[in-house]
């Protein structure tokens, strides 16, 4: 699946390669926000409508985060330096980054 590369999203991604060590600081500086747009009004307004439920929900990135879930936790079993901490780590992470 190909996942948009946000600031919220590339976040949750370090945070969970890092096995939660990432953390994200705020950068307080104005922004503009680009809407989509499509060849014809009525694309346009679809294509804003799905941007506008993607960033009310948060939903692709909860998915993203349960996707990687197993995946994080074979690479912490498997590490060649697997050690008590790893998986204190993992589970740590995993209850912290559902907590946000």
């Amino acid at each position: 699946a190909e996942w948009i590369a946000e600031d919220w999203h590339m976040g949750i991604k370090c945070f969970l390669m890092t096995l939660g060590e990432c953390g994200v600081e705020p950068l307080l500086l104005p922004t503009a926000n680009y809407t989509p747009e499509d060849s014809t009004y009525l694309k346009t307004v679809n294509a804003r409508w799905a941007q506008a439920k993607r960033h009310a929900l948060g939903f692709s990135d909860m998915a993203y985060f349960f996707q990687m879930i197993p995946l994080i936790f074979c690479h912490a079993v498997n590490d060649a330096s697997f050690d008590r901490n790893s998986l204190h780590k993992f589970w740590s992470m995993i209850v912290y980054g559902l907590a946000m």
